[in-house]
């Protein structure tokens, strides 16, 4: 009889009183059989028990083999979830065909196990990145509910406290809570040297359709990026320089208007990206916040005021400059101003040509029928004077004429007759008069009272 598995053998062995001698007989009993006590007593034998439980053991061994064999063969079934795609690598090698080495979501899907080959799971979905440290006073400490960032009114920038109100900077930073410290507080140059702060927002997604560069955007992002937070870091630093660049380029008065081109900022971040053959295209990048620092507002503010002081003066001059030449010369007054530019220039140039024709210009415009004001008043009076002083000298011109065919006639009589209507014409009035005689050499003493 065996004995049962995990006995001790030499525990239990049971020794038998041997048989009698006349019953012993080598070879078993006659015939060439052996007696049944005999057989007994070898299969209960310490190697026919251990050659018993090796052949079990071996058959054991072999049925958990294959059971753990087919278990690693189907241990790496897998599903690809909805919103990202897999990469299947045998040996580090993409598995699959030119153009098709992602796999789309869906499953089961069946590879070797690792390290044979490896899944690597991509997610498809946009995924947003707030840049609203880099650029502001939040880099570092939380803002207090006070600390505002001041934009124009009218615009899309708010200036409210950040949300989660209560938050406030530490003790040991209360005195230099109002003021831009570098190190602690992120800001930007513009292009007239003023300090200017703001947050964006950046929207990018794994580019599944290929557009952004040739060749399978899963497969060129993994072989040259890896991750999302890796892609993460670089978009952001691709982006922020870009921002430095585009507000480096304009005033502050377009920044605080809300005049950021977002677009072109987001398209050179993807000529970069697309130069790395990155496999990201960024869908979409806008600014949430922009304006000056707190500690600047109140600066800000009297620079405006004074611009707009200088606007509303500049404004009202040229109103007053507008009605004062249309008063001076109505609607003809830019010609009449061009011709006397033109006739200045010319003849600081010694151009005669040019001064006659500027000339010309001028009288045309003072001639015309549109023109008004005190320039044709005084066109007019000159007419006038013109007129009238061409009627005296032409009158006097008659009457010498006449007096002179007389003189020549009897001169003696012509010289008296002149001297009595210019004595005549002295003496009438009420003037004080003194005839002097016509003897050089006399002395003529005549006594003037004071009044």
């Amino acid at each position: 009889k065996k004995m049962p598995r995990g006995w001790n053998k030499t525990k239990n062995l049971q020794f038998v009183r041997p048989a009698p001698l006349h019953e012993a007989r080598i070879g078993g009993l006659p015939g060439g059989s052996r007696a049944p006590q005999a057989e007994a007593d070898e299969g209960d034998s310490p190697f026919a028990i251990f050659s018993s439980t090796l052949r079990d053991g071996a058959g054991l061994l072999r049925l958990l083999l294959c059971f753990l064999a087919i278990i690693f063969l189907f241990s790496n079934i897998y599903w690809v979830e909805e919103g990202s795609v897999a990469l299947h690598t045998r040996f580090g090698r993409l598995v699959g065909s030119a153009g098709k080495h992602f796999i789309p979501p869906g499953g089961p899907y069946w590879a070797m196990p690792y390290p044979i080959d490896k899944i690597t799971k991509i997610p498809t979905t946009i995924h947003t990145l707030s840049l609203d440290g880099a650029f502001d006073a939040t880099s570092m400490y939380p803002r207090s509910p006070g600390d505002q960032t001041y934009s124009s009114p009218g615009t899309k920038a708010t200036a409210a406290a950040d949300e989660g109100g209560g938050n406030s900077l530490p003790a040991n930073m209360g005195a230099c809570a109002n003021s831009l410290a570098p190190g602690r507080d992120g800001f930007l140059v513009t292009g007239d040297k003023n300090i200017v702060q703001g947050n964006w927002e950046i929207s990018y997604k794994l580019d599944i359709g290929g557009k952004r560069c040739s060749g399978d955007s899963p497969v060129l992002f993994a072989e040259n990026i890896g991750d999302m937070q890796k892609a993460a870091r670089l978009i952001r630093n691709i982006v922020e320089r870009e921002i430095v660049a585009h507000v480096a380029s304009m005033t502050v008065d377009d920044f605080v208007k809300g005049a950021i081109n977002d677009n072109a900022i987001m398209q050179a971040s993807q000529r970069h990206l697309d130069g790395m053959r990155s496999g990201i295209s960024i869908t979409s990048l806008s600014s949430k916040k922009y304006g000056v620092p707190k500690s600047l507002v109140e600066v800000f503010q009297s620079v405006n005021k004074a611009q707009s002081e200088k606007a509303n003066q500049i404004e009202k001059a040229k109103q007053y400059r507008s009605e004062a030449l249309n008063e001076a010369a109505g609607v003809e007054f830019q010609r009449l101003l061009d011709a006397i530019e033109s006739y200045e220039l010319a003849e600081a140039q010694a151009d005669e040509p040019g001064k006659k024709n500027a000339s010309d210009r001028f009288h045309d415009a003072a001639e015309s029928a549109s023109t008004s004001g005190r320039v044709a008043a005084i066109l007019e009076g000159a007419r006038t004077y013109k007129t009238k002083t061409v009627e005296f000298v032409r009158a006097a011109s008659s009457r010498f004429s006449m007096l002179l065919e007389q003189h020549e006639e009897n001169p003696d009589f012509m010289e008296k007759r002149l001297f009595e209507e210019s004595a005549q014409a002295i003496f009438s009035g009420n003037a004080r008069k003194f005839h002097l005689p016509k003897d050089r050499k006399k002395t003529i003493y005549l006594e003037l009272d004071s009044k």
